[in-house]
């Protein structure tokens, strides 16, 4: 069997934190078949959608930086999983940079009339880590990567959210959030 690619978008400033460990318990449990890219949105440098409307024309965003390895990824990719925090409802600035450079493939498929906008079909994973014991910032979240990745040619397959981190009985939780990060990674391909 060939070797199934997974771009790993990683939004939390702190890599041993309930994002980061969401992360590797999800990770951990992929086939052995499966390589991890892995994109680090707080060292990398990406500059925000600054609206100019070139991929309206073009299909491809016109700035230049590091989200051109995302790009790039995106095309050969067989699984996306997103990983962050819950800020306010939305993504960590980071990630939600990355997330609206990501017009241009909405451009491409409404726009421009290319579908799929990505050739090759995907299964997505959400991993969601939150303070409050509120589910509405994991849903928002929910929402908004189900319609992202489905202009990505990628059906969204398992949400984890790991809700209460900020709470006294966050331990508890966590096993549990562990435990379904775990099971999201085992059959993460299985429903391809």
């Amino acid at each position: 069997m060939s070797e199934r690619l997974v771009l790993a978008l990683f939004g939390s400033p702190r890599k041993t934190g309930p994002t980061g460990r969401l992360f590797d318990a999800f990770i951990k449990e992929l086939p052995d078949d499966a390589r991890v890219r892995e994109f680090d949105a707080f060292s990398m440098k990406i500059a925000p959608c600054n609206g100019c409307g070139g991929c309206e024309k073009t299909g491809n965003c016109v700035l230049r930086d590091d989200m051109d390895e995302v790009y790039e990824a995106m095309e050969t990719a067989h699984g996306i999983v997103i990983a962050t925090p819950v800020y306010n409802l939305s993504f960590p600035a980071p990630l939600k940079a990355a997330v609206d450079r990501m017009q241009c493939y909405w451009s491409r498929r409404f726009l421009l009339g290319m579908r799929p906008p990505v050739k090759k079909p995907k299964v997505g994973a959400l991993l969601l880590a939150a303070g409050s014991v509120e589910k509405s910032g994991t849903d928002v979240l929910e929402r908004q990567t189900s319609m992202l990745m489905s202009v990505l040619h990628c059906r969204l397959t398992a949400c984890v959210p790991f809700v209460g981190t900020d709470q006294t009985d966050a331990a508890d939780r966590e096993k549990a959030a562990l435990l379904a990060a775990k099971q999201a990674g085992y059959a993460f391909f299985a429903s391809r």
